[in-house]
């Protein structure tokens, strides 16, 4: 969860970090079907972040990516 004091509301990062593996990739689309049921908006009040055994993930672009959620 972020919290922020210019954010009234409570923004959310889910990392899914297996997304090769067949059982974890459909609890991860159950999962984001989960957050969009709800209203969750991704890239306004929820960030999604992927990664696989051949891709790593950009810390910069994550970074950046959080920068923008906290001020939209």
């Amino acid at each position: 969860t972020l919290d922020h004091h210019r954010s009234p509301k409570t923004k959310y990062i889910e990392y899914f970090g297996m997304i090769d593996n067949e059982d974890y990739a459909n609890s991860m689309v159950e999962k984001i079907n989960w957050y969009l049921d709800r209203g969750f908006v991704p890239g306004k009040n929820v960030l999604f972040l992927y990664e696989s055994a051949s891709s790593g993930m950009d810390l910069s672009a994550i970074l950046l990516q959080i920068y923008y959620l906290l001020n939209v």
